[in-house]
């Protein structure tokens, strides 16, 4: 499921939620949240902060290659973005 909110003129909210049954290799299901909120700065400029994977603080998605109990890891993560538009004239 996704959501993407405008919260006055310049606040955006976004959200993703999925769930992922039980994958090859016996990698338990999952559940999935990620949010992002963002604030445009005049015309040209965007702060955001986004999370990712917030439910848990990591699930295996994939089996590895070497050996079928390494499975790579998707880790909770949150960041900054600072987004910088630039209009071209044609």
């Amino acid at each position: 499921m996704r959501s993407f909110t405008n919260l006055g003129r310049r606040f955006e909210w976004d959200q993703t939620a999925g769930y992922t049954g039980r994958l090859a290799a016996g990698i338990p299901g999952y559940v999935r949240l990620d949010t992002r909120i963002g604030r445009r700065i005049g015309e040209f400029w965007e702060l955001s902060i986004a999370g990712q994977n917030l439910l848990t603080p990591r699930h295996a998605e994939f089996p590895g290659l070497s050996n079928s109990s390494d499975h790579m890891l998707d880790q909770r993560s949150i960041f900054a973005k600072i987004a910088v538009r630039f209009l071209s004239a044609i």
